[in-house]
């Protein structure tokens, strides 16, 4: 089980995981700006897990468009068909997030956004 105190040490940069790894290190970096500041009660950060749901554009080259088209063509796993889980969130729920962190007063720290009821399968997502 995963809580906001969990931060992702992955530190691999290759074509599936430089995404991630960039995220984890401007987050950390955010944090170590305010803490120096004395601010960091202000700071707040919102860590979805894979995030899928309508889209407002035509726009192909997004991380979670790449991820399901690599899974769909094979090009996901070098060898085989692994069986392959996913924490998933819907995008209005990221939203939602994003406006309650910005507009309630006592929001502060790392929130992680994904669904209550565990992993999903990914052939039931897709």
């Amino acid at each position: 089980i995963y809580t906001e105190a969990d931060w992702n040490e992955c530190t691999i940069y290759d074509q599936f995981s430089g995404y991630v790894v960039s995220k984890a290190m401007a987050e950390k970096k955010a944090w170590e700006i305010m803490t120096e500041a004395g601010r960091k009660n202000d700071l707040v950060t919102i860590c979805p897990s894979f995030v899928l749901g309508p889209m407002l554009s035509s726009r192909a080259d997004g991380m979670a468009i790449q991820t399901i088209a690599r899974l769909l063509d094979g090009s996901q796993f070098v060898s085989g068909c692994r069986p392959l889980r996913f924490p998933i969130v819907d995008v209005r729920d990221v939203a939602t997030a994003h406006i309650r962190a910005a507009f309630l007063p006592h929001a502060s720290g790392r929130y992680i956004v994904t669904a209550t009821t565990g992993v999903v399968p990914m052939y039931s997502a897709l």
